[in-house]
C-alpha cells in the first residue's frame, strides 16, 4: 500500500512538471500580441511608394498630402535609404482633357550635382504592376537612388529626362523632383528641388517609340548636405 502511494506521489508529481513545462513553453512561443511588424523596402530601379491626388489641388496642397503618407509608410516600413542611398520624390502632373491621359509606359532619367561631379539614375520605370494609368491629376512617387561615390557629402538636382513610349499620348502639365534631408535615413540638411512647367503632349509616330522630354540644366535648385 506504501508503494502504491508513493508511485501515486511520483505520477502526480511528473505530471504537475509536465504541465508545468507546457505552460512555460506555451509562454514563450505564444506570439506577441499588437506587434507592429514592419516590412523590409529595398527597392532600386523603381519607385517604392505611388500616391495619386485631384488635379485641382495645387501642388502645395498635393505636396501637403504627400508629407503624410511618406510619414505614414515609413512609420510601416524599414526602409534602407542611408548615405549611399537617397530618397527622393518624383511629382507629374497630367491635364485633365480628353485626350490627356495614357496608360503608356513611362520613365524617367534624374541628374544629380555632387560633390563628386555629375551622377544620374539611368532611366527608371514609372510604371508599377499595380498601375499603368495616369489620369488627369497629380502623381508622386517615393525612389532610392543608390550613388556611385565612396563619400557623398552634398547632392543636388540638375536636370531630368522624361519619356513615353508608343502612340497613346501623354499631356503632361508639370513635373517636381525633389530631395528632403528631413526625410533621409541619415542627417541630412537643406532641400533640392527641380520644378518645370510642361504643358506637352507627349507622343509618337508608332509603338516602339519614345517622345523625351528634357528639363535642361536647372539653375538654384539647392542642395543637401550630410
Amino acid at each position: 500500500m506504501k508503494t502504491i502511494k508513493l508511485l501515486g506521489a511520483y505520477l502526480l508529481l511528473s505530471m504537475s512538471v509536465i504541465l508545468t513545462t507546457s505552460c512555460e513553453k506555451e509562454a514563450i512561443e505564444a506570439p506577441i500580441q499588437n506587434e507592429i511588424v514592419k516590412e523590409d523596402i529595398a527597392v532600386q530601379g523603381k519607385s517604392i511608394l505611388h500616391k495619386r491626388y485631384d488635379a485641382n489641388l495645387s501642388y502645395e496642397q498635393a505636396k501637403t498630402l504627400w508629407n503624410k503618407d511618406i510619414n505614414t509608410f515609413k512609420a510601416k516600413n524599414i526602409t534602407r535609404a542611408s548615405v549611399d542611398k537617397i530618397f527622393y520624390t518624383i511629382g507629374t502632373k497630367t491635364g485633365t482633357g480628353i485626350d490627356d491621359e495614357t496608360t503608356g509606359e513611362v520613365e524617367i532619367k534624374v541628374y544629380f550635382n555632387t560633390n563628386g561631379g555629375v551622377y544620374d539614375t539611368g532611366y527608371v520605370s514609372l510604371n508599377r504592376e499595380d498601375y499603368n494609368d495616369r489620369q488627369g491629376g497629380w502623381d508622386f512617387y517615393l525612389m532610392i537612388y543608390e550613388h556611385e561615390l565612396n563619400t557623398l557629402s552634398s547632392i543636388g538636382l540638375r536636370s531630368s529626362r522624361i519619356k513615353l513610349k508608343g502612340t497613346d499620348g501623354w499631356r503632361l502639365e508639370k513635373l517636381n523632383i525633389e530631395i528632403d534631408g528631413d526625410y533621409q535615413n541619415v542627417v541630412g540638411e537643406g532641400q533640392s528641388r527641380l520644378y518645370q512647367r510642361i504643358f506637352k503632349s507627349l507622343d509618337n509616330l508608332n509603338d516602339n517609340e519614345w517622345d523625351i522630354h528634357y528639363t535642361g540644366v536647372m539653375s538654384n535648385t539647392g542642395n543637401v548636405t550630410f
